[in-house]
């Protein structure tokens, strides 16, 4: 069964309803969706990248060691990869919670 688009708004959003309700109707720019073919965008990679690392975690006893250095290689270059995106996503929310400082200074202020 699949959500109606109101509901999976709702998912979205996470019930950050002030937020939603000013920027729903906003979409971002092209450049956040890279270069990549038409519908495997930097979105799509990370869910992906998250699936993939727990299976792997969650199933170390499956995995055959007949790929030796080149299977745990691989294990390196996910984790990797997972790093990298960790720190994109650090950079994002300290500039996040700079910009609610920010924002909530500037509210408070009295209209002159």
């Amino acid at each position: 069964m699949s959500m109606t688009p109101e509901a999976y708004e709702n998912k979205k959003w996470r019930g950050l309803n002030n937020l939603q309700s000013a920027l729903s109707r906003t979409k971002l720019g092209d450049h956040h969706y890279g270069y990549s073919s038409a519908r495997y965008n930097k979105f799509e990679s990370l869910s992906d990248l998250l699936e993939i690392s727990l299976i792997v975690l969650e199933n170390l006893d499956e995995i055959s060691y007949s790929g030796g250095v080149n299977t745990a290689k691989e294990m390196e270059s996910l984790a990797d990869e997972i790093q990298y995106n960790a720190v994109q996503l650090s950079e994002i929310s300290c500039r996040l919670k700079n910009e609610a400082e920010r924002w909530a200074q500037s509210a408070l202020r009295p209209i002159s």
